[in-house]
């Protein structure tokens, strides 16, 4: 008989609500700032990546950068966003969660773009199974 509470084993809840409940307000004090902070640099990194574009496949200059402004932009500023709004209390690490994986694909997508691209994207795809195992132990 383990000490820890239940947890689904899927969604990793608590079983039990008042624990869930009080977890959930507790983490969302201490991931809100950082959150916020670290959705900032990656959209500042996108946009960096956004130079490489007309420097190393100037044919995709017409569309690879509007793409990845409104791709990145779109959900990470909504991010950014919701991190200033009570109303999304007790959703800021599957905001987090989200987030990553929404980044991850665009990687592969992006990096498959550069020429033999197809070589960054084996090593784009670990790294994102890495984190994105990490994030869910996070909870």
């Amino acid at each position: 008989m383990s000490n820890f509470p239940e947890q689904n084993s899927f969604s990793l809840t608590f079983k039990d609500a008042e624990l869930e409940k009080e977890f959930t307000e507790s983490y969302d004090k201490d991931v809100r700032i950082p959150l916020r902070y670290g959705i900032t640099i990656s959209i500042l990194s996108w946009y960096s990546a956004i130079i490489l574009i007309p420097l190393i496949i100037p044919e995709a200059l017409g569309w690879l950068p509007l793409l990845t402004f409104l791709y990145i932009g779109s959900y990470f500023g909504f991010i950014v966003y919701a991190t200033y709004k009570s109303s999304f209390k007790g959703y800021y690490h599957l905001l987090g969660a989200i987030s990553n994986a929404w980044a991850g694909l665009y990687a592969i997508y992006y990096c498959d773009q550069f020429p033999n691209g197809e070589h960054l994207t084996l090593h784009v795809l670990i790294f994102i199974i890495f984190f994105g195992s990490y994030m869910v132990r996070l909870r």
